[in-house]
């Protein structure tokens, strides 16, 4: 189902709820009430005996002018290539996982190029944070846990950019 400006999507299945924003993304504490009230309504139909996994995940296209672009310089999560190797990447993919929550959640990051243009660079870093094992959140504490994930993504995210992509997005802004 989608809001009435196609920009918020939610999707419900047995046993799953999903809520999407698309370009251009919506503050969090918009899209976050999105959240609450996706959750109230859903409870409110359906009787939720437990949580198998939840998760809040950020899919970040980040685009470069460039069709050459020194990872190192932007990002301090990126694949490292040693001087014994080529240098010039054409594709590339990392991923990391970092336990969180004495074990309970897991964080996964993931950098690779999206390969959609020889004109220009994007890379698509991608953080997924999300419960490892099930019922160890709380029906009521689903809302509480999402605001936590968010503050840790947040976290992650400013961990995996340096300051020059700061000031490349607050340039853009």
């Amino acid at each position: 189902m989608f809001a009435s400006d196609r920009k918020l999507l939610l999707q419900l299945g047995p046993r799953l709820l999903v809520i999407n924003a698309l370009k251009p993304y919506p503050t969090w504490e918009h899209f976050k009430k999105r959240i609450a009230s996706a959750w109230k309504i859903l409870q409110e139909v359906v009787e939720i005996k437990g949580l198998e996994r939840i998760g809040l995940r950020y899919i970040n296209r980040i685009e470069f002018p460039s069709p050459i672009v020194r990872l190192e310089e932007y990002f301090d999560f990126y694949p490292f290539v040693g001087e014994r190797l080529p240098q010039k990447i054409v594709s590339f993919i990392t991923i990391a996982e970092f336990p969180y929550a004495d074990d309970r959640d897991l964080c996964r990051i993931q950098i690779q190029r999206a390969l959609d243009s020889e004109t220009k660079t994007a890379v698509i870093l991608d953080i997924d944070y999300f419960t490892v094992r099930p019922q160890t959140i709380d029906v009521s504490d689903g809302l509480t846990w999402v605001e936590e994930a968010h503050s840790r993504v947040e976290e992650v995210f400013e961990g995996c950019i340096t300051d020059k992509l700061r000031s490349m997005f607050e340039k853009a802004n």
